[in-house]
């Protein structure tokens, strides 16, 4: 055989391209399946529109679809199927479609269907007045508005897509899902039917009858009535509020738990708590705080700033706030800080209780004790109460410190929230460094039984020894130093919050 020449290369190449294109041609025309028609009570053929029109009891077939309507308009040039009255199409035995009208189009199976549309299949049956159909992929998809009902819940939305194979829905624009606890209103929402799994994709808001949350990324179990927040998420119920990175939430244990920079408001008690955990019983009306934990009490001054290991925080049967705060408790307030191992707040009496080596300090005076109680009331601090091995001490100079010391110790707050009067009952101790003209004159060691402390201007005034005073002032010079500290003497300055942050300082034995 001879070389073919340069041309007749290129012909033999055009012919194999067009044989191949024919062929592909062919096969995916074979591929198209015509609309048949099964049962009409008339038929009207036009040849000049190549129009068939069935009238009566219309029955049409197309691969796994069967299409009855009152008339239909069959148009054989692009095999499509205009239908009129009662539409109703049947797919595998498992989606209806109903409608006023409908067109069909049989080469890419898709169906618009218009007018009072309905469609069911096992999971859901949507209703709208604008619904297209892809039979191919088993897609119905809204614009104009529409609803959507399955076993548990009521979806609507403008615009909805439909995926049947795989169970899923997605809404956009003005979306309310209607559940028998909750009502979810979005923009944007993605919903399975098998699960009934509602995926939160937009700003969305859940309203119930006592609560409603707001997040912008998570899903809400409608069966299980569980939720997880992972964006923007807040959380109201009743007097609370509650926000952070992650929520979830648990309707039937009425269990929520809060993770990463959460924050719990108690807006009745004006109370508010913060932490990287936070558990809260519904139930219960109880919630305790750990990681970070931070109780904050506003009042209209200044707000109280305290941190322990954890916090917990109930209600009492006339919805009074109770808050307890256990290991490396510490507090700061600009009039007022403190330190000790536990403490509780009782908002019914407004007295905070310090326990466990409690140390406070107010007014440029320490003081400790067994315990402490701290008596509050219209926003302000009104005393302290100290029951057993009661401590003040103030600094009067570098190395020499005022110490008064007693069994009981009552202090008492002005409308400054500083201290400008101390009661001691009983075993009453004094070293007192009186000062005369700027300048300390000796040291004043007394007992007494009982005593009375004023004070103005954050510095001890005077001394009145109410009973059985025994004492003597020394010249500063004729005494010993260590006669100058009584006998469970301490003072730990350094462990003093200067700032509200100052609280997450763990103290360290010196």
């Amino acid at each position: 055989m001879g070389v073919l020449s340069s041309n007749k290369r290129r012909v033999l190449y055009f012919f194999s391209i067009l044989f191949i294109l024919t062929m592909s041609f062919s096969v995916n025309a074979q591929k198209k399946t015509k609309i048949r028609i099964k049962k009409s009570d008339q038929l009207n053929y036009y040849t000049e529109k190549n129009m068939s029109v069935f009238k009566g009891n219309v029955l049409l077939t197309h691969k796994d679809i069967k299409l009855y309507c009152d008339s239909a308009y069959q148009y054989d040039s692009n095999n499509i199927v205009k239908a009129y009255g009662k539409v109703h199409i049947i797919q595998a035995d498992t989606i209806n479609l109903w409608g006023d009208s409908l067109i069909y189009h049989g080469d890419t199976r898709l169906a618009e269907v218009r007018g009072n549309v309905k469609m069911t299949d096992p999971q859901i049956t949507l209703t709208t007045n604008y619904l297209d159909y892809n039979a191919n992929d088993n897609i119905g998809y809204y614009y104009y508005g529409g609803k959507i009902k399955d076993s548990l819940n009521i979806l609507e939305s403008k615009k909805g897509y439909y995926y049947a194979n795989e169970q899923v829905l997605f809404f956009k624009h003005d979306v309310v899902v209607y559940t028998t606890d909750y009502n979810m209103y979005s923009d944007t929402l993605k919903y399975t039917t098998d699960t009934k799994i509602a995926f939160i994709t937009s700003p969305t808001t859940i309203v119930g009858e006592k609560d409603s949350l707001y997040s912008e990324s998570g899903w809400y179990n409608t069966i299980e009535k569980k939720a997880k927040l992972t964006k923007n998420n807040k959380v109201f119920h009743e007097s609370y509020s509650c926000f952070g990175d992650l929520i979830t939430i648990d309707n039937i244990k009425e269990i929520g738990i809060i993770k990463n920079n959460g924050i719990l408001i108690d807006t009745l008690n004006k109370i508010t708590v913060k932490g990287d955990y936070i558990e809260a019983h519904r139930d219960k009306n109880f919630a305790f705080v750990t990681k970070k934990a931070l109780l904050i009490m506003a009042d209209k001054q200044d707000s109280l700033y305290l941190h322990a290991d954890t916090l917990f925080v109930e209600k009492d049967s006339i919805e009074n706030s109770i808050v307890k705060a256990y290991n490396h408790v510490k507090f700061f307030r600009k009039d007022l800080q403190g330190a000790c191992d536990s403490m509780t707040y009782t908002a019914v009496d407004s007295t905070i209780r310090l326990y466990y080596e409690p140390i406070i300090w107010a007014s440029n005076s320490q003081v400790t004790g067994k315990q402490i109680n701290l008596i509050t009331g219209q926003n302000n601090l009104k005393q302290f109460y100290i029951n057993e091995s009661s401590l003040i001490v103030s600094s009067a100079d570098s190395n020499m410190f005022n110490q008064i010391s007693g069994r009981e110790m009552t202090g008492y707050f002005n409308k400054e929230n500083e201290l400008y009067q101390v009661f001691i009952l009983g075993n009453g101790e004094v070293i007192y460094f009186p000062v005369d003209a700027g300048v300390i004159a000796g040291v004043n060691k007394t007992k007494c039984s009982s005593l009375r402390i004023h004070l103005k201007e954050r510095k001890i005034q005077s001394v009145v020894f109410i009973k059985n005073p025994d004492g003597t002032i020394y010249p500063l010079e004729k005494i010993q130093a260590e006669k100058l500290k009584l006998k469970n003497f301490k003072w730990e300055k350094w462990r003093q919050p200067k700032t509200k942050d100052d609280v997450f300082i763990r103290d360290s034995k010196k």
